[in-house]
């Protein structure tokens, strides 16, 4: 069969598949516009006929399980780290307050206006005792004396609290119904977190001088309870007593280990052997044939044992 004849036979049924898939995009192509109209019909008669008819579907969002998510605790994934907002009067204040400051005057004023009550002297702060303020250098307690003073501010605004909670527990207290107050709840919880900030500059200033003692000492003073002194009243004559029961202890166990020592000896005195192995040796070998270390030792050779002919 000819080339020729061949080519013009695919081309032929090239042009015939061409012409049907013309015809079913058309065919297609009607189908779907049908199929639109139809739907945007029906659509609009079932919103005429929801809007006559009442609503008696059920909701698709479903109730919530308030049993069953108090049962099973707290929900995890909600973590909102902040409270609700505050007055937009008190944010502007606290705002600047914390950024910029407070005005020295303002500030000293306030300073004078609360002092501290001379039944709790702690809540201006501990101080140094005297025999660890020796360890320190210079530098050093000017660091320290800088927290003081934080824990001296800290504790006038703990007594301008105790004020307002003392008055509003007075005014309460004519008016108990049995119930807890939430002001009065409040203000001693606030005042809780000032005591809890108090503590921890406490701690981080023991923390600072620690490396000042050695590790009795470091012992003893973590066991120490803070009060007027930051290390206690009697940490001095405590580290004196841990020293002289140090020292009696060492007495102590350098005499019991002399006596051991001299009762060790005595012991091997007292029980020497009077025979050495070489007396056992020596009556082993009572006959004719000895040892040549033997012969060596009880029976020294004469200077002509060559001459003897003695091996």
């Amino acid at each position: 069969m000819p080339k020729k004849s061949v080519k013009r036979k695919h081309l032929k049924e090239m042009d015939h598949l061409k012409r049907k898939m013309r015809k079913l995009e058309k065919e297609f192509r009607k189908r779907h516009d049908d199929s639109s109209d139809e739907s945007s019909s029906s659509s609009t008669s079932d919103d005429t006929s929801s809007a006559s008819l009442p609503s008696t579907t059920r909701s698709e969002s479903p109730e919530p399980l308030t049993a069953l998510g108090n049962a099973m605790g707290a929900d995890p994934t909600n973590n909102s780290l902040f409270g609700p907002n505050i007055p937009d009067e008190v944010v502007v204040r606290w705002k600047s307050y914390l950024s910029m400051g407070v005005d020295k005057e303002m500030k000293n004023n306030l300073l004078e206006k609360y002092k501290i009550p001379e039944n709790c002297q702690i809540l201006q702060g501990p101080k140094l005792n005297p025999e660890v303020q020796a360890l320190l250098s210079p530098i050093e307690q000017k660091k320290d004396n800088f927290l003081l003073e934080l824990q001296t501010v800290m504790g006038k605004g703990l007594t301008a609290l105790e004020i307002v909670l003392t008055r509003l527990a007075k005014e309460k207290g004519e008016e108990d119904n049995g119930e807890p107050n939430e002001d009065l709840s409040g203000l001693a919880e606030s005042a809780q977190l000032f005591c809890i900030a108090h503590n921890i500059v406490s701690a981080h200033r023991k923390f600072q001088i620690n490396h000042h003692f050695n590790p009795k000492t470091r012992k003893l003073a973590a066991a120490q309870p803070i009060d007027l002194l930051l290390f206690g009243a009697d940490f001095a004559e405590k580290c004196k007593n841990a020293k002289v029961l140090e020292t009696t202890a060492k007495e102590l166990q350098a005499t019991a280990s002399s006596s051991k020592n001299s009762t060790a000896v005595a012991s091997k005195k007292r029980w020497k052997p009077t025979t050495t192995w070489q007396d056992k040796g020596a009556g082993r070998y009572e006959g004719k044939y000895k040892p040549r270390y033997y012969r060596a030792r009880n029976k020294p050779q004469s200077k002509n044992y060559k001459k003897e002919g003695r091996k």
